[in-house]
């Protein structure tokens, strides 16, 4: 128990220490930088001769931006450009706060609100995201969401503004996130609004509808400074846009209004006119395919559909899954029933009730040993216990007759002393390897059944709680559990073999254990309830806190932004008290037992004393023996109140980690098909009727969707923000089960294959990039072996193709350059290259000359996060591939390179056909197409 009390003691003050040292990192505070009083006079933004970038955990610098001097007026626009890696986010970050400047001076004044590149959301409700701690204003909360354009999309969510978005936002789309950033940004009334790239995640109506409102009606007539990084080249040139600053090779390049640029000379015009030549392309190539069109295709069909019947029966499957080894209680039905409800888009950490199933002790057990292992323990422990009897009654012999054979005597004992020892170490060695076994075969049972998950259960559990199951209820398991059962075991045998020596010296002795059993059984059933249930509530109290702490952890650049240290430093201290309430009653319990326990237990003591001292008056107990019988009679007390009061109920309170952990054993990984196809795909997929939704019981996503894909052609998805794009191409890769129709590939229905060869066939570009802590060249090949390795030469010609082959060949030890955790030493438009470039990469090593793109390739928004030019030569790499390409497009401007244009709208296909046809002009009544690139400025 001490050993608990140390690790909540030390988990305050880390937590407070820890949060405060953070705040009181210097930079946050040097020369008043980011505390200076707003001026609307003078200059919001002030930057001189500083440098940008970021520290290594071993205080290594490294610099992205050098030599940089700004100067922002107070309520001015200013946007920022330049191509990937060329430190744009950095800067941004700097100026709101968030980032050190490595030297020189940076200085903003007023309060700032920050919006980064990749939205930093709390898990908690959507309008708990955007007050951040601040009291509500009901107007000015409501202007905020119209303002971002949020309101027709809180009519779409199951609880309006009161949705949880899970964590990072799990819950929402791509654009959705954005625009709550956005709507905290517009409800803090800071003086300096940084924004990167809020436009890029939204579609080309949204963006606008931004525009207008936010910027042009909102914050410049409130005369914000307003500092907005942007790929959207088309609104630098707008009026509304005092100044333009364009960064390039970690410098800037050029700034000032668009009217002193383009005074400025050739360098400038010639960009500009770099960028016109892509746009021209564009237009051209879409005028091209108008002249050479052929008859317009029919639409396809719509056809509604209704969820099958195998959806229901999945569910009912799922839900005898897990009933599986439960009874049905109440606090069962209370959780199966919120479910159907859908009070809550995200799982509690449930606290079960009642005693501790035998399938929760059997998985521990199962793990621990085969049953022949237990059984030797089981005879270790209790030779240990009887030879430990046998050393005291030949030890008390010895001393009554010492006209004995002192040299036998000596022999047995050290015989008896030897057997004893040997039996003990014998024993500890036999628990320390099972209970290590058992330990490893648990977390790699764990491990996989987490690696299987569907991606619903994710969803639904934050981080925190995922590692609370990792560390805390692992690490009882490894230091406690084997240790409590074993005690338990060891009492028990002491408890037997020293009331049968009392018994035979004694026997009037035992007539007290009646009296005792009365009260000890009241106080083990009065305190094995709470010792268990506060147990259980601390182990659930401590997921909030792996949560917030992983809140703070990814959200710390917005948080310094924000000024929110202090607040979120007070909700630490809040969920650790959370946790510790638990912990504290479940301490308050046990001394509670142990003082009345230790009380009654006198009784023993003293009726032992008693009898013991009548007898050898008498002479009917030798005097060794008395000595003999009040020692056992002290451990016998002892024991029984260790086994009747606190040794059981410990084992119980203990095993809540087993519960716990055996919750993720039990875990239903996702449905595997067996079907194997050799020289599969060649690309060609239909949809038929399809329908998906992220959870049962939840609104559909997908609305029976009707759609043939030929093989090798080239798709652009539109819609709105949340039309369901990204749910479509999770339906492709069986991310989610259907809740009806199915998806075709080459004849083959997905639903019937391994999902390792449809994962390997069908690659995806998310949204969100991803990179490990490692080696760039394993986050290529995702971490394949050394027997498996890809030859460099194809990964150079993947990285060719997305245009990061001069920047990684600059980068010191090239493909073994090391990738900081989540990549954070790469830009986001960076991140995102390295992405694409990874699903270029085979799944099986090859060499050069036999290198393939995959077959099928589904682009989520791969370039939104890179400027136009890079823009453009991925497209022009990607359309070029021999293989079925689907992209999602937000920028219309290459709608006419594709071969298709599928629109979605509510989770239905609105539209389906070629560019020319949808976009023609002579068409009496307008394409929901031709109103997207309308409504864009196209």
């Amino acid at each position: 128990m001490e050993m608990a009390e140390m690790t909540v003691t030390s988990m305050s003050g880390a937590g407070a220490g820890g949060t405060g040292s953070w705040r009181q990192e210097p930079w946050l505070n040097t020369d008043g930088s980011y505390d200076a009083p707003h001026d609307t006079a003078g200059a919001a933004v002030e930057v001189q001769n500083a440098a940008f970038g970021y520290k290594s955990p071993d205080l290594v610098e490294t610099r992205i931006l050098q030599g940089v001097n700004l100067q922002v007026k107070a309520g001015s626009f200013v946007m920022i450009a330049g191509p990937v890696g060329s430190g744009k986010s950095t800067l941004l970050a700097s100026l709101a706060g968030a980032r050190p400047a490595l030297s020189g001076l940076c200085r903003v004044r007023g309060l700032r609100a920050f919006v980064p590149q990749k939205p930093f959301l709390l898990n908690g409700s959507v309008k708990e995201n955007i007050l951040f701690g601040l009291p509500c204003d009901q107007e000015r909360y409501e202007s905020a969401l119209q303002t971002a354009a949020l309101p027709e999309d809180l009519k779409t969510l199951s609880r309006g503004d009161a949705t949880m978005v899970g964590e990072s936002g799990v819950q929402l789309s791509g654009g959705q996130k954005a625009r709550v950033a956005l709507a905290r940004a517009i409800y803090s009334d800071a003086d300096v609004i940084c924004l990167d790239d809020v436009l890029s995640a939204v579609d080309a109506h949204t963006a606008r509808f931004i525009w207008e409102k936010c910027f042009t009606q909102g914050f410049l007539k409130l005369k914000k400074t307003v500092i907005l990084v942007s790929h959207q080249i088309q609104y630098l040139s707008r009026p509304e846009v005092n100044s333009v600053v364009i960064l390039r090779e970690g410098r800037i390049w050029l700034q000032g209004s668009w009217g002193e640029l383009a005074r400025s000379g050739d360098a400038f015009l010639n960009l500009v006119e770099e960028w016109e030549e892509m746009e021209e392309e564009d237009a051209g190539e879409k005028a091209e395919s108008k002249e050479s069109k052929e008859k317009p295709r029919e639409h396809q069909r719509s056809v509604d559909s209704q969820v099958g019947l195998h959806e229901c029966q999945s569910a009912v499957a799922s839900v005898l899954g897990a009933l599986e080894g439960r009874r049905i209680n109440g606090s069962l039905i209370q959780s199966v029933r919120r479910s159907l409800a859908g009070e809550a888009e995200l799982e509690a950490d449930l606290v079960r009730e009642g005693t501790i199933s035998w399938t929760d002790f059997r998985v521990y057990l199962e793990a621990f040993g085969s049953s022949t292992v237990i059984c030797i323990m089981l005879l270790l422990m209790v030779f240990s216990a009887v030879s430990q009897i046998a050393s005291t009654l030949w030890l008390a012999a010895w001393t009554s007759n010492r006209d004995s054979d002192q040299e036998k005597n000596v022999l047995v004992y050290f015989f008896i002393s030897v057997s004893t020892s040997l039996a003990n170490c014998a024993q500890a060695i036999l628990l320390t390897v099972c209970a290590l076994a058992a330990s490893r075969t648990i977390h790699q049972k764990m491990l996989q059944k987490i690696l299987a998950a569907p991606m619903s259960f994710f969803d639904a559990s934050p981080t925190g709680r995922v590692l609370n199951r990792f560390l805390q209820d692992l690490q009882n398991i490894d230091s406690f559990v084997p240790n409590s059962i074993s005690d338990q075991i060891v009492k028990t045998l002491n408890i037997v073999t020293q009331l049968s020596l009392v018994y035979i010296e004694a026997p009037w002795v035992l007539c007290t254990l009646p009296v005792l059993a009365v009260p000890y059984s009241m106080i083990y059933k009065r305190m094995r309830i709470p010792n268990r249930d506060s147990r259980r509530l601390e182990s659930a109290a401590r997921s909030p806190v792996y949560t917030h702490f992983n809140d703070t952890l990814h959200g710390r650049e917005t948080l310094r932004a924000f000024g929110a240290e202090a607040r979120f430093e007070r909700e630490n201290l809040r969920h650790i008290g959370v946790m510790s309430q638990g912990l504290y009653g479940n301490q308050a319990v046990s001394k509670w037992a142990q003082a009345l326990t230790t009380q009654w237990g006198c009784v023993l003591y003293c009726a032992s004393a008693f009898v013991c001292v009548e007898l050898a008056r008498k002479g009917q107990m030798p005097a060794g023996h008395v000595g003999l019988v009040l020692l056992y009679s002290a451990q016998l007390q002892r024991g029984m109140m260790d086994y009747m009061t606190m040794g059981a109920a410990d084992v119980e309170t203990k095993f809540v980690s087993v519960e716990r952990v055996a919750e993720y054993v039990r875990l239903e990984g996702e449905t595997e098909g067996a079907s194997v196809v050799e020289n599969w795909p060649k690309g060609e997929v239909k949809l038929e009727a399809v329908a998906m939704r992220y959870r049962l019981h939840r609104d559909l996503v997908l609305r029976g969707i009707d759609l043939h894909i030929p093989t090798k052609s080239k798709l652009a998805f539109c819609g709105r923000t949340g039309c369901g794009k990204s749910s479509l191409f999770s339906a492709l890769n069986r991310l989610y089960p259907l809740a009806a129709g199915r998806v075709i590939i080459d004849g083959i229905d997905i639903s019937t294959l391994p999902l390792r060869t449809l994962r390997a066939n069908v690659r995806v570009v998310s949204q969100e990039s991803f990179l490990i802590s490692g080696s760039l060249r394993q986050n290529l090949t995702m971490g394949a072996s050394a027997a498996r390795a890809h030859p460099d030469d194809v990964l150079w010609h993947c990285l060719r193709i997305v245009g990061l082959e001069d920047k990684v060949r600059s980068l010191p030890n090239s493909l073994d350059f090391a990738v900081e955790t989540a990549g954070q030493n790469f830009s986001v438009g960076e991140r995102q290259l390295v992405t694409l470039a990874r699903v270029l990469v085979p799944g099986e090593p090859c060499d050069f000359a036999n290198w393939t793109p995959p077959k099928i390739l589904l682009c989520d928004e791969a370039t939104a996060n890179i400027d136009v030019i890079t823009d453009e030569k991925v497209h022009d790499v990607v359309l070029g591939l021999d293989a079925t390409v689907m992209m999602i497009c937000h920028r219309l401007q290459h709608i006419s390179r594709f071969q298709q244009v599928v629109v979605l709208d509510a989770g239905k296909l609105v539209e389906h056909g070629s560019p020319d046809v949808l976009l023609d002009s002579s068409r009496t009544t307008p394409s929901h197409l031709a109103r997207l690139c309308a409504a864009a400025g196209l």
